[in-house]
């Protein structure tokens, strides 16, 4: 175990080809397949509703950004910083999704009206606020800069639809919403993880433990969707 400092990043030649880390590639793909089957998922249940939808639509971006950073860490040799462009992108516009996909539930009109727009500024904020920071500062030795809008966004999307709106909806519409304040509480450990730089193994590093908390997490939308979808279904 290393705390506080990372391993070397595992590197390894295939095909020709200089390569990096083979387990954090695998749990990218891992996530993006599991974000395909539950965008199937919730194809079959329907899209009709935006609350359906928007989820449809928050896992199918949320599983290709994953794989298009797991492209950017395997071939990092090759592409460099600009490698994480596509997973720093697709995580502003899934919290958007996540958040629409929450709003569309309120019963309050004028609420819906206001946090749509509220939804739509932060969207905006956030993309051209990550495109100022890659166009601008040079990431090469310190890529966190990167993360600084999309981390910003997403927590606070994540507080409001989730927490806030999660709670919310478990008292009013259906206890199923209680699964998405509690993958909120899941998925809190993997900051410190992060921040804290909680290596178990160089083989199982920070961002290895982080993905499979973020997979527990992400499921746990998943049961949060799916009870939802089961109480329409029993009150039709």
């Amino acid at each position: 175990m290393l705390i506080g400092e990372d391993f070397d990043k595992i590197q390894f030649e295939f095909l020709g080809l200089q390569l990096q880390e083979p387990i954090g590639f695998a749990g990218d793909v891992i996530i993006f397949l599991v974000s395909m089957f539950i965008a199937y998922k919730i194809k079959q249940i329907g899209t009709e509703k935006p609350f359906f939808k928007n989820w449809y639509w928050f896992f199918m971006v949320f599983g290709w950004g994953f794989l298009a950073g797991g492209f950017g860490h395997l071939l990092y040799y090759y592409l460099g910083v600009p490698g994480k462009y596509g997973s720093w992108y697709s995580g502003v516009t899934t919290t958007f999704f996540m958040e629409r996909a929450m709003i569309s539930l309120h019963h309050n009109s004028k609420f819906i009206k206001i946090a749509k727009r509220f939804s739509l500024l932060k969207l905006a904020v956030g993309l051209i606020g990550l495109t100022w920071i890659v166009s601008t500062y040079d990431l090469d030795n310190n890529f966190s800069k990167g993360m600084l809008f999309p981390t910003i966004n997403s927590t606070i999307g994540v507080l409001f639809s989730l927490v806030y709106l999660g709670i919310y909806y478990s008292k009013r519409i259906h206890k199923s919403f209680n699964y998405f304040w509690i993958s909120f509480l899941i998925m809190v450990p993997s900051v410190f993880i992060s921040s804290l730089k909680i290596n178990l193994h160089q083989w199982f590093d920070k961002n290895d433990l982080s993905h499979v908390v973020l997979l527990i997490g992400v499921i746990f939308y998943y049961l949060g969707i799916r009870g939802y979808a089961r109480f329409l279904s029993m009150n039709r």
